[in-house]
């Protein structure tokens, strides 16, 4: 099967999370998206023109369908309608799609992968979709933006040409997605046409810049028009305020004064002095002169720790309306407007991702004052140092709705904030080069379905079946080329450093697309030829602020050989049969909205028995949970350390299925649970790894603490005992593998550790290149480690280590290696690779 890899923008929508999610009183994020991006009211009642077009079946299933709710609320009768759904014929796509129109973000993804299924079964009979209904249904601006944009992805399967004809017309159009595409287009004709004609790229580029509503994108305009000798006041353009009155520091002494209320949320009066931290402090006038309007307490008030500092401004609107209040701060901030308390988010250091939190307001005639609080904690890191906060009001486009009183000539805006280069953000706001792109249009789609075949090898968990990463296939190659052992290789649709499963002849893997990575996949391969099984796509439904080194599709997959879950850092918790049937569908952070942190979550689920144990620990709202593998319910749920934490859930297994239990290892301690109750049976307290997930075999622990810890579990009593502790077994960024009675580490700089795993004793060291975030894989004999820049080094496992072979893949590399009884299974930035003896060479799949 052929699928486009590459290019499709994706909305990056700002909303509330829907009511049943705001019970905390908290508005969502922009990456907490609901599904009507039009910010139409959300329900479950089947829009009237599906229910008028004589469809008696379609309607009430897709009633069912747009019934769900949170905690896996009416799961078991949507799954069964959703089979039904995924068999209509493709002539009734439009009405599908008129399904999404104002669906919660839980049923919108419930119709959207029916859609793909639809979709997916009529282009692999080689049968067309209807394009002409499919073209009109975008031109309809009345739809969902989201199913407008899902419905020209369809059509250009079928039409490429489509895209000429709608997108110049989009430049105005309420899909960001459309307008997005609109924008690239009129950047492409204005860069191509910049050398000849100046005055008509300026033109253009300043028609780009009044349509365009994505930050990077009117970023990247920018610094084209600067280059060309044009100035842009790139915070009025966004509408980020730049003037404000600041005052602080105040106490903040372990983090415990978030709720503390101080002097300037009770009353604002200019000229006051109030008791700070250190003495008495009073207002004083700030203005940015950053690019996006960051206000930096650390500037304004000097660098602190444990303090909070206010700010406060007065807004002046020329009537009375709704506005969206688009504010992102590394701190632990509260928002106010006119005295009302709009948001509070008591996370430290989540994330500086630009309309972090996105807040509807209603704005009176006349002065609006809006106060903004940021506690900063104790942290010392670096990373750690901002103090600060930035916020925009526009409309639900995300076009600048700009004070009445705002002068017209902006401050300097060659003046950069401290410690930044001009143009660019303190903030590191990436402008990507993909953004003035042309919009691409996606690839015809044909598929193959096959029977699953039954391998009698399977890797599927993280690390491997036993979570050992260990394997017992053989033939494998020890080095390959371009020309040499690559069985098939396929491009995916994003990046992510989630790692393949193999299951019963499928290789299954996630991505993330979009210029947020905010729309999540998850693909299913057959692992003998590489031909693309099914594909399905959903909307994040949480936070996808990550780490640029990471993605949202950080977290492997899991399966127990029938189902397949996947989590993304978005908190999305998704379960699919082997066939792509959408069984169960969570959206976590929708139901715990302060569950994330800076970097995103990367802790991938674990299947034990008829349990998904999902490990998700942040400084937010830390949490450890099982849930019924067959519909999803919550069994179980444990509250946990409140620090971020990225380690696995791991299986120390019974001598019988009764006595498994599930190892969670968090900062301080590493705990043993029953995995249908929750209950824990043991604990272990150490200053533990917070990347590096334990292993275990022949009833030993393997921790990653003061490198690695052994404990030996006594089945009689059901407890630990240390038996070794080896600091030179360290483990940086890949997780610990056991064979044979050897334990093998990659500790810094790159260096491979071999252990005794009876006694911890060092047996041999082996420099490698690189630098390796992936965790190792052994089989027949070899380990496979792979360098986060492709390079692949093949160690001969014997009694001193050394290097078998090399072989180098496409892209960067921080995903683990799967093995499979025919091949070895890389995953790079870009694409998907099988490594296996070959007779000739077999080029790409296609």
């Amino acid at each position: 099967m052929r699928r486009n890899a590459g290019g499709i923008v994706v909305l990056a929508v700002a909303g509330l999370v829907w009511a049943w999610a705001g019970e905390r009183g908290l508005a969502a994020d922009a990456g907490s998206a609901p599904a009507a991006g039009s910010g139409a009211p959300q329900s479950s009642t089947v829009p009237a023109d599906v229910r008028e077009a004589g469809s008696d079946r379609l309607a009430p299933l897709l009633a069912k369908l747009r019934a769900v709710g949170p905690h896996a609320a009416g799961h078991a009768e949507a799954a069964a309608a959703w089979a039904e759904l995924a068999r209509q014929p493709a002539h009734r796509l439009p009405l599908l799609l008129a399904g999404l129109d104002g669906a919660n973000p839980l049923a919108a993804n419930w119709i959207r992968t029916a859609i793909d299924a639809v979709a997916e079964r009529q282009l692999a009979a080689g049968q067309p979709l209807p394009a002409a209904q499919l073209e009109r249904f975008v031109g309809d601006r009345s739809h969902d933006p989201r199913a407008r944009r899902l419905a020209y992805e369809l059509l250009l399967r079928v039409d490429p040409a489509a895209q000429e004809r709608i997108i110049p017309h989009m430049l105005d159009d309420p899909s960001a997605e459309m307008r997005r595409d609109a924008v690239a287009r009129l950047m492409d004709q204005a860069q191509a046409r910049a050398a000849q004609d100046q005055a008509g790229a300026l033109a253009l580029y300043r028609q780009a810049l009044a349509s365009a509503r994505d930050i990077e994108q009117v970023a990247a305009i920018a610094e084209r028009l600067r280059k060309l000798g044009q100035p842009v006041d790139l915070a009025r353009q966004l509408g980020y305020i730049v003037r404000w009155k600041v005052i602080g520091p105040f106490d903040n002494t372990g983090g415990r004064r978030f709720d503390q209320v101080y002097p300037p949320e009770k009353e604002f009066r200019p000229e006051a002095v109030y008791q700070g931290k250190h003495g008495p402090v009073r207002w004083q006038d700030y203005t940015s002169r950053d690019d996006y309007g960051m206000v930096d307490f650390n500037q304004a008030l000097g660098e602190e720790k444990a303090v909070v500092g206010y700010a406060v401004t007065e807004f002046v609107s020329s009537r009375r309306q709704e506005v969206e209040i688009r504010m992102t701060s590394y701190n632990a901030p509260k928002l106010w407007v006119n005295g009302r308390l709009v948001a509070q988010y008591p996370i430290y250091h989540s994330g500086g991702q630009p309309d972090q939190y996105v807040h509807r307001v209603v704005l009176e005639p006349g002065p609006n004052r809006i106060l903004v609080k940021a506690c900063q904690n104790e942290l010392t890191a670096d990373w750690a140092r901002e103090w600060a906060f930035r916020l925009r009001v526009c409309d639900a486009s995300g076009a600048a709705v700009l004070s009445a009183d705002r002068p017209q000539a902006a401050p300097d805006k060659n003046q950069p904030a401290r410690g930044e280069k001009p143009g660019k953000s303190a903030w590191g706001l990436r402008v990507p080069r993909a953004v003035a792109g042309a919009a691409s249009a996606s690839a015809g789609v044909s598929c193959i379905l096959a029977p699953w075949l039954l391998a009698t090898t399977d890797w599927r968990h993280f690390r491997g079946t036993r979570q050992t990463g260990q394997s017992d296939a053989t033939g494998l190659p020890v080095a390959f080329g371009p020309d040499k052992n690559v069985a098939w290789k396929v491009p995916l649709p994003g990046p992510g450093p989630a790692s393949p499963i193999v299951v019963r002849g499928l290789v299954i893997v996630t991505a993330a697309s979009g210029p947020r990575q905010d729309r999540l996949h998850v693909l299913a391969f057959d692992a003998a030829q590489g031909r693309l099984q099914w594909h399905r796509q959903l909307w994040a439904t949480g936070h996808v602020i990550f780490n640029p080194f990471g993605g949202v599709a950080a977290s492997t997959p899991s399966s127990d050989g029938r189902l397949v879950v996947a989590l993304f850092s978005s908190n999305d918790l998704v379960c699919f049969d082997l066939e792509g049937n959408l069984r169960w569908l969570r959206g976590l952070a929708l139901e715990s909205p302060m569950t994330r942190n800076d970097v995103g979550m990367a802790s991938s689920p674990l299947i034990v028995g008829d349990t998904v144990v999902a490990q998700l620990e942040c400084p937010g709202e830390s949490f450890a949970t099982g849930l019924d593998l067959a519909d999803g319910r919550t069994r179980w749920r444990l509250p946990r350390e409140a620090a971020g934490c990225w380690t696995s859930p791991t299986l120390l297994a019974g001598s019988t299925p009764a006595e498994d239990m599930v190892l969670l290892q968090s900062r301080s301690e590493l705990t043993a649970h029953d995995p249908r109750t929750g209950r824990q049976i043991w604990r272990f307290e150490a200053a533990c790894s917070t990347v590096s997930s334990p292993a275990v075999a022949d009833n030993t622990v393997f921790v990653p603490a003061d490198g690695i810890t052994a404990l030996r579990f006594d089945r009689q009593t059901r407890q630990v005992n240390v038996v070794w502790q080896q600091p030179a077994l360290r483990c940086v960024n890949a997780s610990p593998v056991v064979h044979a009675g050897r334990i093998y580490t990659i500790k810094s700089p790159a260096i491979l550790v071999c252990g005794d795993a009876q006694t911890g004793k060092i047996l041999w060291q082996l420099r490698l290149r690189g630098s390796i975030w992936a965790t190792p894989a052994i089989a027949a004999g070899h380990l496979y480690a792979v360098s986060h820049d492709g390079t692949v080094q093949v160690v001969r496992l014997n009694d001193r280590g050394e290097l078998a072979g090399t072989g180098q893949l496409d892209a960067t590399v921080l995903a683990s290696p799967a093995v499979g009884d025919s091949g070895i299974f890389f995953r790079t930035k870009t694409t998907l690779w099988k490594i296996g003896q070959t007779r000739k060479a077999s080029g790409t799949s296609q």
